[in-house]
């Protein structure tokens, strides 16, 4: 099994960093850390895991207008197959189990609060999702 890193990085301010992957190092698991110092900013990854285990990357806000189609695609990395579920999905949306893709039409303008999980055989990953529907311009 392979344990993602647990350095710490310099990045210039401006600059986004390494992605990828390079030997057992999975950059893609960092969480940037918003403390900038003398022209520096400093990443920090969380605590060493295991790169099977999926990690939910998708963005946590959702806007789209009522009534338009709704395509959102969770994005996760690990070791597949992995099962993806919704939780307090609202009415009109559904999600494929097994790519993670939600799909439907949200009629009613507001606030929804939608919490993503993948799971496999390694452990699994959550997220809070908020979906902002707006009314439909006139």
């Amino acid at each position: 099994m392979r344990v993602c890193s647990s350095k710490w990085f310099l990045v210039m301010l401006g600059l986004t960093g390494l992605f990828g992957t390079t030997g057992s190092v999975a950059y893609t698991q960092w969480d940037m850390e918003a403390s900038v110092f003398s022209g520096l900013a400093r990443a920090q990854e969380r605590q060493p895991v295991s790169c099977d285990t999926p990690r939910i990357s998708s963005p946590q806000l959702v806007e789209i207008d009522s009534n338009h189609f709704f395509r959102y695609q969770i994005v996760a990395t690990g070791k597949r197959p992995i099962k993806f579920t919704a939780y307090q999905l609202p009415k009109g949306l559904l999600i494929d189990e097994e790519t993670g893709l939600i799909i439907g039409s949200l009629t009613q303008p507001g606030r929804y609060y939608v919490v993503v999980r993948a799971d496999n055989e390694f452990g699994g990953d959550f997220r809070r999702i908020q979906i902002e529907v707006a009314r439909k311009p006139r």
